[in-house]
Formats: C-alpha cells, structure tokens, sequence
C-alpha cells in the first residue's frame, strides 16, 4: 500500500461520517486526484486487510462512466483512499436544485449508468449500492458511477457483522438485501439500484419512503413504488414500465442483466423519447464541488447500514398529481435478431458446446456482416473449437472494423500461439497491452515465454499480471500454470490465496474457483462446492454436472475413492468423452484393487489417445496388479517412445523391476517417481519393499514409517505397521 506524502492537499472538500476528502495533486504524475482520509478510530487491521484486497479488486475497473479507486495506504495510522476527481455534482443535488430531469436525459443517464455496470459485472464485480448520491454529473451530464465495492470493516455501531447483515441504502435497497438474502443477491439487485436511480431521475423521490429503518426495511418486501404516471403524469408509459421492470421485487421478474435493460433503453430512446428538457426546470449553473468516489462521504458501497434513521435524497416538491390510472409494467422490447444470436452463441461457447456456438456466430456475422462483436466473437468460437487457422480469418475482419480494439490482437495473439507462430503471436500480445493493460494478456504472453525457454521474462509478466489485478477467475488458472512451471512456490502461494480470498457471490463464480482449486486445493474445492450443491445453487444441466465434477475430483484427489465414484459417473452422464474425468475415475477404481473395471477405463482412454502416456503408465501398472507381466512389459516399451514418462510410469517399472527381482533397479525406478510425483503412494510402497528385499533395513524402516504417517489408504498403513514392527523385532536398535 502507498503513502500518503505524493499527495499534496489543495483543498477540504467536504467531511463526513466516515472521513474527510481532500483536492490534492499527486506529486509523481501531477495529475488532480481525491484523497479521502479516514477519521481516527476505524483503523482495525481486519478493515485494513480488506482495503487493500478491495482495492486491488477495483483496480481491473477501467471504464469512463467509473470513478476509479487506484491508490490506497495509511498515514500515521489513518487509512487513506486516491480516487479520480471529478468536478460537478451528484444527481440529488442536481435533482434538488432543478428538478426532475427530462425523461430523455434521465434515460440517457441510466443508459450510461448500465454499461458501466456491465463492465465491472464482466470482470465479477457488483456494486450493491446504487443510489443517487453514487452518481456524479460533469460539467456536460454525463454520469459516473462512485463507491464500488468498498466495504470496509468499520466498528460494530457502523457495521452489521452477523450472518445476513443488511447491506445497501434504504429507499434504494433491493428486496433481497433487505431480507438479508445474500445468495439471492446478484446482477439483478444491481438492476433494482438502477431502477431506483431512473425513479429518483424522474420524480425526485426514492422508490419506498419511509420515516424510519424498520419502516423501509418493510415496505420495501412488501410494497410497490407509487406509480411514476400518478407522481408525473407526461411520463412516457413506455419508460414507466422499464422502471418498474426494474424495481420488482423478485429478482427474477427484473431484467436478467444490466445488459438487457441498456438494450430496453436504447430501443425506447431510438423510437423517439421525448426531448431532454420536457418536464422540468432549466437547471442551475454548476458548481465546482468535486465529489468522489466516496458518494456524499456517507460510507461505502456494500456498508451496511450504519444509522436508525435513513439517509436519503431529499424530496422534489411535485404539482398535486392528478387521479390517473398507471399502465401496467410489460415486457421490455425484446432483443434484436442480432443480439439474440450473440446471446446463443456466447451461451453455447460457455456451455461448451462448440458446434452450436458455431452455428450461432455465423448467423450473427450473416445477419450484420459489419458487426465486430459478431466477428470477434467468431474468432473466439473457432479457436475454442481447435481451428486457429479459421479464427485469425474471423479475427482478420474484426481487425480492419475496429482497429484499435485490443481484444483483437489478444485472440489473434492466442490463436498464433496455438499454431506455433510464436513471433507472431508475441508482437500480438504486445499490441494488445499497447492499446490496454490487462493481467490475462500478460499471462498468455508469460506462457509463450516459458515455450520460448524465457523464465524470468515469464515470471516478470505473471508477477505484473498479478500485481495489478486479474481481470478473469480463469486468469488465476494461467498464473497457477506459470508459477508451477517457474518453480515459484511464495508466488503460486500468494496467487491461491487471493483466488481463495475474492469477495464471490454469484454461484457459477464460486464454481469457477472450485474448478481452479480442485488440484492445488482439493479440500477448499470440496468446501465450496458441497457448499453450492447442498443450497441447490446450481440448477440442473452443465453448472450442476460441473458441481459434479469438482466434487468427484476433489474427493479422489483427497483420496476418498468409493466417495468419487459417484458424483464423477453423474459427471461423465454429461461429457461421457471427457479425458480428465475419465482418468480420475479410473485412479480411483484402481485404488479401490477394482483392477477389471480399471482396466477398461484405462483402455478407453488409451484408445481415445493412442500413446497417451498417463494411460500407457496407469495401463501397465494394472496389468501388474493382475499379475500380466507381459502386457505390463509391452506398455512400457511403448512408453519409452513417449516425449516424456510421467511419474506413474516409473513407479510402474519400478514394480515390474521389483516382481522380477530386480530390487536395485526396482528402488532407483521408484525414487524417480516419488521425486515426480511426491503426492503418489504406491510407488513408495515398492521401494520400502525393495530396500527391504536388498536388506537395507534402516532406509526400510524410515521408508515404512512414511507410508505409515502419511498415507490415506488404511491397507498401506497397517502393511506399514506389520513390517514395522517386524524390521524392529529383528533389529530392536532401530
């Protein structure tokens, strides 16, 4: 974390419950930023901790309609935040000195406001506490949204530690949070916030009044919003309905994503909004208060409520409205047949299912051959596909309509990568961060240094690319992948124990993670997972035959076989074909001494991939426990062939050396296995045997006494107590 001693202070700004934000200049770059320093009192080590991490979060937000959170630290023992500053006012002032907003502009508000939030929901990231006081107007209107995600441990009279503490602000505060129903919390309250910012836009009063917290906790589960036409009745039925779309009270009556309401609002703007200064009064010249990322400094996004009375935006005095019957919500205007082809094809490619997602993409450039989010996206189908020939084509087209897209050289950067064009692919990579820095474009580019035989220069860029925040879960997965193969042990460490520490609600997030911890972690998979499945988080289909996967893993991995066997065949119902499920439950039949059905797993993998060398080492070591030594022998000379010998496969000759006798060969071939695989039991099983056929019956004995400490399968360990006890009768010195 930074120092507070770059930042000269110009100016107080404003002081508020929480601390006071100054104008400063930031001494090294000259740029005028905002700096909120916290009062005295708030400084616990646990609220510092989650500073940092959410600080850390905040920075892959890199959107113009948000204020950016870039710098954080302590000063003599005070907590500080740099923010962007931001010269205008927030929309309750402006709503307050002028007067509802006409309806265009307070749709063009939210419009802004939607994409922005789409921006910070695709790197996993909600606010949870839109509200007038989070949004700030420039000099020209245009919004940005404040206080992302900054939910800082406070002390207990300002925050609401126990399980199912009410989040957010109230007037404003989705249903959900009020109930304190975290796992319903999701995209959709964030909706609820927007819709609550439109209605404030365009009555200048919250959703759901109310003259104290328990009176507003309560109507807002079981009252509706008074209906925008009985407060102003020029309001178009059409942006009525979008509003209150939005403030149902069950999530899944709103619009499912803040995408979707950005497209109900362009369709209503594009046929014809009324104009932006119908229905209200000319507004008041702009101050030059500077307001930041802090909202009206009344805490932070996702605090909970700190206060028995509720904060809110003051009221706009309305003419008496009249007696008028509202129109019904309905459905916003549906997708265009773009937009629904994209859907599908990003749905499909998320499901896995290429050749759907395929058929999709290329509907979509059919239907607007001058789409690049069609073209882009047929680049990504193809390489996921396995043609990265066919996707540089797609992504070829892309290029020449948006040139400056860096998304583009980051596909084309891959899809080089895949056809070993690694120059190629390296200037793409390069071009990429020229046009945007991005943490999962310097891990691939960290990987194809490793290919290139470049270590540090690997390191360096996963270091960078954690360091300033991994923009996707699955980038985790890439810098796990460079610390292993870097040796970077402190490195892999830190990386999983911030993939362990994220801040994740939604249920396939989680799932996500569990995926990318299920061999490092196993055990934190396990958690996780057995977590969203027993709280039926994930629905029938690809996310719960995922959940599937990770547990049936996660438990052969942590060596409880006849546990694995069962949610990995529930797995293998859904990808009946997939290698890496497939080989773990063949792993655990095999410790299970279930040597047929083995055996026939083993053998339809090896048939799936002809010289596999996992299946050819698994393969022969079966074929050993059936006492086959000749097949056993003939997988092994295959194996000799093979680009590399996995760890199995020594263990595998070590056994073959030790069934024929031949002990010394036996413990070298088991050592190199060990050394390969030290998570792999029955190759030390061997070599404690073979030391003790060789008489060298002190290493025996130490070897025995490590199967018998460090083993889980309980036959391994009461063979270890036998011999033990056997080696010490003969020789009672050792």
């Amino acid at each position: 974390m930074s120092s507070l001693d770059r930042y000269r202070k110009l100016e107080a700004l404003g002081e508020g419950g929480t601390g006071t934000v100054y104008r400063a200049v930031d001494s090294v770059g000259g740029e005028v930023v905002a700096v909120k320093v916290l009062h005295a009192g708030l400084e616990s080590s646990n609220m510092l901790q989650r500073m940092a991490r959410e600080v850390r979060t905040l920075r892959q937000l890199n959107h113009p309609g948000i204020v950016r959170v870039f710098d954080a630290g302590v000063h003599r023992g005070l907590p500080f935040l740099v923010m962007d500053f931001v010269e205008g006012e927030t929309l309750t002032q402006r709503v307050h000195t002028g007067g509802p907003l006409g309806q265009r502009e307070a749709a063009e508000l939210v419009l802004r406001m939607s994409e922005a939030l789409a921006h910070a929901h695709g790197r996993g990231i909600l606010h949870r506490d839109l509200k007038p006081d989070n949004v700030l107007l420039d000099h020209r209107g245009r919004p940005s949204v404040t206080d992302f995600g900054l939910a800082l441990e406070l002390n207990d009279r300002q925050r609401l530690t126990r399980s199912g503490a009410l989040l957010g602000t109230p007037g404003f505060l989705a249903p959900e949070q009020a109930k304190g129903d975290k796992q319903r919390v999701g995209p959709a309250t964030d909706v609820y916030g927007l819709g609550g910012v439109l209605y404030y836009a365009l009555t200048g009063r919250v959703p759901i009044p109310g003259e104290n917290l328990a009176q507003v906790v309560i109507a807002t589960v079981k009252q509706r919003p008074t209906p925008i036409r009985e407060l102003r009745p020029d309001v178009d039925p059409a942006l009525e309905a979008i509003c209150l779309r939005c403030l149902e009270k069950d999530p899944v009556h709103r619009f499912d994503s803040v995408q979707h309401l950005a497209a109900a609002l362009r369709d209503y703007l594009e046929q014809g909004a009324p104009a932006s200064g119908e229905g209200r009064a000319s507004l008041l010249p702009l101050g030059l208060l500077a307001l930041v990322g802090v909202g009206a400094l009344g805490g932070l996004a996702a605090l909970a409520l700190r206060f028995m009375r509720p904060e809110r935006p003051p009221e706009v005095v309305l003419p008496e409205p009249r007696v008028t019957l509202s129109d019904a919500p309905s459905a916003p205007p549906p997708l265009s047949p773009l937009e629904q082809r994209l859907e599908t094809a990003h749905r499909f490619l998320h499901e896995g299912r290429p050749d759907k997602a395929q058929q999709a993409a290329a509907e979509a450039t059919a239907l607007d051959p001058d789409s690049a989010e069609a073209w882009i996206l047929r680049g990504e189908v193809a390489f996921d596909a396995g043609d990265a020939e066919e996707a540089l084509a797609f992504l070829e087209r892309a290029r020449e309509l948006v040139p400056d897209d860096p998304r583009v050289p980051f596909h084309q950067g891959r899809a080089l990568f895949e056809l070993d064009r690694l120059e190629e692919a390296e200037a793409a990579f390069e071009r990429s961060l020229e046009l945007r820095e991005d943490g999962g474009v310097r891990l691939e580019r960290a990987l194809l240094h490793l290919e290139c035989g470049r270590r540090e220069r690997a390191l360096e860029d996963a270091r960078l690319a954690l360091k300033g925040g991994l923009p996707r879960l699955q980038d985790y997965g890439l810098a796990l992948e460079v610390f292993d193969e870097t040796g970077a042990r402190a490195d892999r460490e830190a990386a999983l124990e911030r993939l362990v520490g994220l801040p994740l609600q939604q249920p396939e997030e989680r799932l996500v993670r569990a995926e990318l911890l299920v061999y490092p972690r196993p055990a934190a998979a396990l958690l996780e997972v057995d977590a969203l499945l027993g709280d039926a988080l994930l629905p029938e289909g690809v996310l719960r035959a995922r959940g599937f996967a990770v547990r049936g893993q996660a438990l052969a991995w942590l060596g409880r076989s006849a546990e694995a066997l069962e949610p990995l065949g529930r797995a293998l119902e859904q990808w009946p074909d997939r290698f890496d499920l497939l080989h773990d439950q063949a792993l655990a039949l095999q410790r299970l001494q279930r040597y047929d059905e083995a055996l026939d797993v083993w053998q339809r993998l090896l048939d799936e991939d002809p010289g596999s060398p996992p299946a050819l080492a698994n393969l022969a070591y079966v074929h050993l426990q059936r006492g086959e030594l000749d097949a056993a022998q003939e997988l092994l000379d295959q194996l000799e062939g093979a680009t590399w010998i996995p760890p199995e496969g020594f263990g595998a000759r070590a056994l073959l050396h030790h069934l024929l006798g031949n002990h010394t060969a036996a413990v070298s071939e088991a050592r190199d296995a060990l050394a390969g695989g030290p998570a792999l039991e029955w190759p030390r099983v061997v070599l404690a045997k073979a030391l003790e056929a060789l008489g060298r019956r002190r290493q025996a004995l130490a070897t025995w006494r490590e199967v018998a400490e460090w083993h889980r399968s309980a036959e391994d360990r009461a063979l270890a107590a036998e011999r033990i006890a056997g080696l010490e009768r003969a020789d009672p010195s050792k």
